[in-house]
């Protein structure tokens, strides 16, 4: 056989190999670029929640476990925006979800119920000073991720609509928890369906911080 024939085929099928490692090492840097800088954590240097609260026109929408620690941060800036008129709603969980969701997230490291007192004390004084634009609502359902948007209200698509999501993971403190972005003009569809359920949750809660168990009906030789 013309040994020029089997060194072209070496050198072909080794030129074949080599594109393929280098598309693939190529294609795997891509990926780990784009789901690095898709998740962030409030540890990361380069994420701030204020962006959101800062790029807020029309309303604020919170919806967190507690949001004590949220809440020494940003207090201020939250009430300079009802200052200005931006209407600001706040959703936390009720007591005893507060309870639940601490032991989840932290263990023997959860927090006492005197902190989930002591918040509501603030959301309160906050209602009583700015009462036709702040209102606070308890959740009595799981919640599963905690929401920072701006501008959702009363028109679910508006060019300054942005989303903040952050995962309860279990054992993980919110600090280090993942945290992506939803932005109303980049993701539309998905915009769309985060608001939905948002505002699905603001329907369910209400103002009362205990939660109200369904009456549960017995029949005899039933279970």
């Amino acid at each position: 056989m013309d040994c020029s024939i089997i060194i072209g085929a070496v050198i072909q099928a080794a030129g074949t190999v080599a594109a393929a490692f280098i598309t693939v090492s190529f294609a795997g840097r891509i990926v780990k670029k784009s789901i690095d800088s898709y998740f962030r954590s409030y540890t990361d240097k380069s994420f701030h929640r204020r962006d959101v609260l800062e790029g807020a026109k029309q309303d604020i929408f919170i919806a967190t476990g507690i949001g004590n620690n949220f809440f020494e941060t940003y207090g201020e800036e939250i009430k300079r925006k009802l200052e200005a008129g931006i209407r600001v709603r706040y959703m936390l969980l009720d007591q005893s979800r507060f309870n639940e969701m601490e032991r989840y997230l932290h263990g023997n490291f959860a927090k006492n119920i005197a902190i989930h007192h002591e918040m509501v004390g603030r959301l309160k004084s906050l209602r009583e000073r700015y009462p036709s634009l702040f209102e606070f609502r308890f959740f009595h359902e799981y919640m599963t991720v905690s929401y920072i948007c701006a501008d959702i209200w009363p028109n679910m698509i508006q060019d300054s609509g942005l989303i903040q999501i952050m995962l309860y993971q279990f054992n993980v403190r919110p600090k280090h928890s993942p945290i992506m972005y939803i932005d109303s003009k980049a993701n539309e569809k998905g915009f769309i369906t985060t608001v939905n359920s948002i505002k699905d949750m603001w329907q369910k809660s209400d103002d009362s911080p205990y939660r109200r168990e369904p009456i549960r009906i017995c029949v005899s030789g039933k279970i």
